[in-house]
């Protein structure tokens, strides 16, 4: 008996990143202008996935900036309000709402609308860039970049 099917990452080629645009749930606007962990979704559910990828990103790195993202079509007020009841208060200052969602859909290519991704934003450039939920040796690789950028930015 399979009691949960297996963890799948796919890593894919560093990218050029699309706009990256939108509303914080609490605080600034987002402008994309800085370097920083983007953890990333395309749909509210995708907040499992995404929980997952924080809290490594948090034990490896916790002084590294970290935005979770939900690109999304047209957002509305319930979407918003949504979003707002899963994220805990804490962390609403780094999660939102992003524009530009079928360019990211387009690069990131999701099996699913929970699907997440995990990737460092530097530059304008994804590298790593990885979707799914991690695996150990995925991770290995994600956290021994952002170890290396951490480290540059000291």
């Amino acid at each position: 008996m399979l009691w949960r099917q297996g963890y799948s990452t796919r890593e894919m080629e560093p990218a050029v990143a699309p706009p990256v645009v939108g509303n914080l749930l609490q605080g600034p606007k987002i402008d994309g202008a800085s370097s920083y962990v983007l953890l990333g979704g395309f749909d509210l559910s995708a907040f499992s996935e995404l929980a997952i990828w924080r809290k490594l990103v948090e034990e490896a790195a916790p002084s590294e900036l970290c935005l979770t993202l939900y690109f999304l079509d047209s957002p509305t007020l319930k979407v918003h309000s949504n979003a707002l009841a899963v994220t805990p208060v804490s962390l609403r200052h780094l999660v939102g709402i992003a524009e530009h969602a079928e360019e990211w859909r387009q690069l990131i290519q999701p099996d699913r609308p929970s699907r997440s991704f995990g990737a460092i934003l530097r530059d304008g450039v994804l590298d790593p860039l990885m979707v799914g939920v991690p695996t150990e040796e995925s991770w290995e690789r994600f956290r021994n970049r952002l170890m290396g950028s951490a480290k540059a930015t000291d």
